[in-house]
């Protein structure tokens, strides 16, 4: 039996960032299937038993850094301070054009719009209870649709079937070559404008 190396608390912090930093590059480019943990270990030097110290499986790395893109994503804050005094339904056009633009931009979100790529990490992260709920990608968007219902600029529906109708946008940035490269910008922009002015209570 290989003995693993023990790290002290310093070292750890670093190869787990290295991880993190080598992963979000590995799994941009060949997705989260083809990148082995052999991969993943080989870029930071350290053996392949070491991996499971920093994380329990390969699907939970990933699953980290894509929370931290989810997170970066669309920030709300940064839209607002850029358009003070917008009216909103404007102010969630532009929310909802930078959403889209960032699954269609961002490798890390992409791979959840790619069906096996979502079941293999979804069926890993969902085998640990404690997780359960972890793959609902759409949590932090009904989230922020309820905190703007409770402002009075969105309609009081259910904030989850309203943030789905949006996750319906992401899916459709898959369909690109079908729809039509051309006319596809026109699309999601029409498709954007009519979601944002039957959601919201501003029209302008």
């Amino acid at each position: 039996m290989i003995a693993i190396k023990e790290f002290t608390g310093k070292e750890k912090e670093i190869i787990r960032q290295k991880l993190m930093d080598n992963a979000r590059k590995a799994f941009s480019k060949a997705g989260v299937k083809k990148t082995t943990i052999e991969d993943l270990t080989n870029s930071v030097g350290i053996a392949k038993g070491s991996f499971y110290i920093f994380f329990k499986s390969k699907e939970a790395l990933y699953f980290e850094i894509l929370k931290q893109e989810i997170a970066g994503s669309v920030p709300i804050k940064d839209i607002t301070a850029e358009t003070p005094g917008l009216p909103f339904n404007q102010f969630f056009r532009k929310f909802l054009h930078q959403a889209v633009d960032s699954m269609q931009t961002n490798p890390i979100l992409k791979l959840m719009l790619i069906p096996e790529e979502y079941q293999i990490v979804y069926r890993r992260i969902t085998a640990d209870s404690e997780n359960s709920e972890a793959m609902d990608i759409i949590t932090p968007l009904a989230i922020a649709i309820s905190k703007w219902q409770s402002e009075g600029t969105i309609i009081k529906v259910d904030a989850y079937l309203l943030a789905n109708v949006v996750k319906c946008l992401f899916l459709l940035t898959t369909h690109q070559d079908e729809i039509g490269n051309t006319v596809f910008p026109d699309v999601m922009s029409y498709l954007i404008n009519v979601i944002a002015d039957n959601f919201t209570h501003t029209v302008g």
